[in-house]
């Protein structure tokens, strides 16, 4: 039972460190890349690893491996590359250690969001709701 709670523990590691749960590092190398797109307002940032949320629409397996706060990223990362402040002071302080990260905004306007995001905000609160009841 001990090796079976170690096994889950180190794969759980894995995992946040493989989904940017390390981001001074991810944040660095990945500064050269990132670029605006400019909305009505200001830009859209992209080149971040959370740019597939704006360009497909994602599923159930996307999701599968995904704990309550690695969603609650997920989908408030969307907001953050719109430039939305958070509340949440640990969302905050995750976005905050991004070199992408520039809000400017208490909320993102619906008419902003591409399909895309839409559909993902929509789907990943649906699986927050149905897996945690939230």
């Amino acid at each position: 039972m001990k090796i079976f709670v170690k096994t889950i523990l180190l794969s759980v590691v894995a995992l946040t460190l493989s989904l940017g749960y390390a981001p001074q590092t991810q944040a660095q190398s990945k500064k050269a890349r990132t670029q605006k797109t400019t909305t009505k307002t200001r830009p859209v940032v992209y080149g971040t690893e959370y740019d597939y949320l704006s360009k497909r629409y994602i599923t159930e397996y996307d999701c599968s491996e995904c704990d309550e706060t690695q969603l609650k990223i997920y989908r408030n990362s969307i907001y953050a590359r719109h430039g939305r402040y958070f509340k949440d002071n640990e969302l905050s302080r995750f976005f905050y250690s991004y070199s992408w990260y520039d809000p400017y905004r208490k909320e993102v306007p619906e008419s902003e969001l591409n399909k895309y995001e839409k559909a993902n905000i929509k789907f990943i609160r649906r699986i927050e709701k149905e897996w945690w009841g939230k």
